[in-house]
């Protein structure tokens, strides 16, 4: 393939430099709230202890009301804006191995 077969991102929103991605960290860092942790925190409550695996895990398990709306933006910045994001907030050092993975 050469490189002029390549698509073209030169106006796409995920091209970006660090310098220029650190004017706008609103953008791209979200720290969680406390609704949104009490979110997580009832999920790990529910489902941190199971024995099976996590991928057996749905999404109607797993109900959000508060961090649910925010993860959905989040994943459209992903898909379709500066492709970066950083969730802030959530202690895992507490949680055992299981729980952080179920949280996370």
């Amino acid at each position: 393939m050469q490189q002029t077969d390549l698509p073209r991102f030169d106006d796409s929103p995920a091209n970006w430099a660090g310098p220029e991605l650190a004017k706008t960290p609103e953008r791209w860092i979200h720290e969680l709230s406390a609704e949104e942790l009490a979110d997580i925190e009832r999920v790990v409550a529910r489902h941190g202890g199971r024995a099976d695996d996590l991928t057996c895990l749905r999404l109607a398990d797993c109900e959000m009301p508060v961090l649910a709306p925010r993860l959905k933006r989040i994943r459209k910045e992903l898909l379709d804006g500066c492709g970066v994001s950083l969730i802030r907030g959530l202690a895992s050092d507490a949680m055992t191995l299981r729980e952080a993975a179920t949280a996370f």
